[in-house]
């Protein structure tokens, strides 16, 4: 959300790659200003090739403090404004019969263990929905998949407390990646996705997928844990402890 960084950003990348980058500042939380934001991208470029849903927020605060505005600020940008661009994108995509759209989840959307995050849990797994039914109503000529990260060390969790991420590790997630190791397991984790054979059990005979026609998938990546039921377990104990001190 910083102006400065984005233009620096586009500086590098046109510097680089010698290519032309717009950058827009809009307020996706708004309907209207998303409209806005794909109107300027459709007059400058003519089509858009690729959709990346990345920008999240995420509010922690205690359960029953927890508001309906709350709820309606994460949902508002982590899931609504995607299916919105995804929409309008979406369309035009189908237009010109090609476009990818990628969705960033997380594996909080997959495996829940934090009532202090409940609305930003149901949101990124609200989002992996919104990638399955998009992947068949956008077929064939969209693919829509979904990257769900695990704990990376990003602008939205610098502020963690250091006895939280403490319990975390003892909990059972081994580290907190950096952007450029979640890079790199991205593109292992698709890789070995996209190449491994599958058996179809209903057939029982094996086949492999043209990557180009893959859509529909969840990869979920950077999140080292434990057996996730030992997981809640102690994640339970430690807030019956929390309650027993104070």
């Amino acid at each position: 959300n910083s102006k400065e960084k984005a233009e620096k950003l586009k500086t590098e990348l046109e510097t680089e790659f010698n290519i032309s980058v717009l950058t827009i500042q809009g307020d996706l939380s708004e309907e209207k200003a998303i409209e806005n934001m794909v109107d300027i991208a459709m007059d400058k470029f003519g089509k858009v090739d690729v959709l990346v849903n990345n920008a999240g927020i995420v509010i922690d605060k205690e359960f029953e403090d927890r508001t309906i505005e709350d709820w309606k600020q994460t949902l508002n940008i982590n899931l609504i404004a995607p299916f919105i661009l995804t929409k309008l994108i979406g369309k035009e995509m189908v237009k010109n019969k090609g476009g990818a759209i990628i969705n960033i989840s997380s594996t909080n959307g997959i495996n829940t263990y934090y009532p202090t995050s409940v609305d930003y849990d149901a949101s990124k797994s609200g989002l992996i929905s919104l990638t399955y039914d998009s992947a068949v109503e956008l077929a064939p000529y969209v693919r829509v998949n979904c990257i769900a990260p695990g704990w990376v060390n990003t602008e939205m969790n610098k502020e963690l407390p250091e006895d939280f991420v403490k319990e975390e590790k003892k909990i059972g997630i081994a580290y907190i990646a950096t952007a450029v190791e979640l890079s790199e397991a991205q593109k292992e984790a698709v890789m070995q996705r996209l190449l491994q054979t599958t058996k179809y059990e209903s057939f029982e005979m094996n086949y492999q997928v043209d990557a180009s026609l893959i859509g529909g998938m969840v990869i979920r990546i950077g999140d080292r844990v434990v057996d996730t039921s030992i997981k809640t377990k102690l994640y339970e104990l430690s807030k019956s402890l929390k309650k027993i001190q104070v």
